[in-house]
């Protein structure tokens, strides 16, 4: 359907902002990237992306987007689980009869029940907001296991929407359909040595060694006029008319044309793909046909488990409104209802999450009273001291450091950046913070080494070139202040504070009509901005209407 593009900055993976859509043979932005998303060359790639389009890479723990080795491809371990023990039986002789029982020292997922084996496929094929449980990474999944266990998988569910999908939603539209739901009790009970044989899985239409591209339309057909077939209650009314030869592909025997359109996928643009919740189409004529509705939010449910967990479901608020709809804050608040802060031990039981919802909501006195009431010692002493592979306490420290550093308490800030540089010292961002918290305190050597070793590790990080070169500015260097400030601007023309800082670079050397272009240019990028339009009157007033 894509031909989308990744590029590597000293190991640090980026996607770049066009894809080419070989449906309509056309290039056009990425997905996620138009509607005022776009974010030019910095979009990491992280864990989840990879290991859902990819084999399991060698990752550097403590990032964000960091990498050692990536796979080219989907490797075979990836459905039948780690191979090793398979083949140290085999060369000891041991050889299973595969025939007649299932042979344990390896994952055959046509012998799983069915409810693993679509948890196999839905593993990848089922996106959305994807909740890890506790103590879980995108590593922990493998062939056989419960994907509840790993992770719970929300999605929006909408009133007016029932007759869209995303791209990869193939198993949870199945999932909605007659046809999957009164045939899995047939393959729960099965006996079979291959259990999905009596039930409707995702292997009944699909075989994962071929490409489906190379199936002809009437295998398909055929495949659901197993059940579906002549004298039977459930035939189809319109195939009635044509039982002379079901094997014809045409459109009065259609049944995947009918009953599984074809759609625009809603999250990427220039790709039909086909629907699979199966159901009766709603006639042309019909009211409900051929017209657009508007979306009205209902909830977030869980699509691969019926019970999850307080705390997951408000995790998957949070998430959903943090990643996907940041223009809907009641997300937030049906966050918060999940995490109640009434007593100092809820508020200790709860409070990395309570501390990520008032940092949503840019709340950064709330995060101080969470943090007061916590205590800090005991935060950095007993709460934020895990690297893991989510960065959930690094990111924690990062936020209060946040809070604080709104406050104007950098002393504070500071000791929570640091904190969040130790256990993630991989994100930049991090350590970017860090280097800022310093400069405010006067510890520019300090500050200038952590911004050295941030474009070091990725010389195109541009908030540490920005703030490299506004250091080389207050230091009157204008040379390395000027090349710093090119170097960020040729990476993001539009960068606010590289624009400022040239700016201000050229205020310096009295050049006041290359600055007004520079704080103009940034007044169009950016015409909210207060501090812009002040600059420019300070500027004006400066010059007295003499512009070099």
């Amino acid at each position: 359907h894509t031909n989308s593009h990744l590029y590597s900055v000293n190991g640090y993976l980026y996607q770049a902002p066009v894809t080419f859509y070989t449906q309509q043979g056309k290039w056009d932005l990425a997905p996620g990237f138009s509607g005022g998303f776009n974010s030019r060359f910095t979009r990491e790639i992280g864990l989840e992306c990879m290991t859902c389009h990819n084999s399991y890479p060698d990752f550097v723990k403590g990032s964000t987007d960091k990498y050692i080795s990536v796979p080219n491809g989907i490797s075979c371990e990836r459905c039948h689980g780690p191979g090793a023990l398979h083949v140290k039986a085999i060369q000891m002789g041991h050889i299973t009869d595969t025939a007649k029982a299932i042979d344990y020292t390896i994952v055959n997922p046509a012998k799983l029940p069915v409810e693993l084996q679509v948890d196999l496929c839905q593993r990848c094929h089922l996106q959305g907001n994807a909740v890890l449980k506790p103590g879980k990474s995108f590593y922990s999944f493998r062939p056989g296991m419960k994907l509840s266990d790993v992770m719970d998988v929300f999605l929006p569910r909408y009133e007016g929407m029932e007759n869209e999908h995303i791209m990869a939603s193939h198993a949870a539209r199945l999932e909605m359909s007659q046809c999957f739901l009164q045939s899995l009790a047939n393959g729960e009970k099965s006996t079979l040595l291959k259990p999905y044989m009596q039930g409707l899985t995702c292997v009944t239409c699909h075989n994962p060694h071929i490409d489906v591209r190379s199936v002809s339309h009437s295998a398909f057909n055929l495949i659901c006029q197993r059940c579906h077939s002549p004298g039977a209650k459930n035939f189809c009314p319109e195939l009635m008319k044509h039982t002379s030869d079901l094997r014809k592909s045409d459109s009065s025997t259609d049944c995947v044309g009918c009953h599984m359109p074809k759609g625009k996928d809603i999250d990427i643009p220039h790709v039909l793909t086909t629907d699979h919740y199966i159901r009766i189409p709603a006639p042309f004529n019909s009211p409900k046909a051929g017209i657009t509705r508007i979306r009205k939010f209902i909830t977030l449910y869980d699509a691969n488990n019926p019970h999850p967990t307080p705390e997951i479901r408000g995790r998957a608020y949070i998430q959903q409104y943090e990643r996907f709809q940041s223009d809907y804050p009641a997300l937030l608040d049906s966050a918060k209802s999940y995490f109640p802060d009434a007593t100092p031990a809820q508020v200790r039981k709860n409070f990395q999450w309570l501390v990520y919802i008032a940092y949503l909501k840019n709340d950064w006195e709330g995060i101080r009273a969470y943090a007061d009431a916590v205590g800090e010692n005991f935060i950095l002493d007993s709460l934020l001291v895990h690297c893991a592979y989510d960065n959930s306490d690094a990111i924690t420290a990062y936020q209060i450091g946040e809070a604080y550093n709104s406050l104007s308490d950098q002393t504070k800030a500071l000791r929570f950046y640091k904190r969040a540089v130790q256990l993630a010292p991989y994100e930049m961002e991090y350590r970017n913070k860090a280097a800022s918290a310093q400069a405010l305190l006067g510890q520019k050597d300090s500050a200038e080494k952590e911004y050295d070793y941030i474009l070091h590790e990725d010389p195109q990080f541009v908030p540490a070139l920005t703030n490299k070169g506004y250091l080389a500015l207050l230091q009157g260097d204008m040379s390395a202040a000027g090349s710093y400030n090119a170097r960020a601007l040729a990476l993001d023309p539009d960068n606010k504070q590289a624009l400022l800082n040239t700016a201000q670079c050229y205020i310096f050397e009295r050049n006041y009509k290359e600055a007004e272009q520079y704080l103009q240019l940034a007044l169009i990028k950016y015409p909210h901005e207060e501090m812009i339009k002040l600059t420019l009157d300070k500027l004006k007033a400066i010059s007295g209407g003499n512009k070099n």
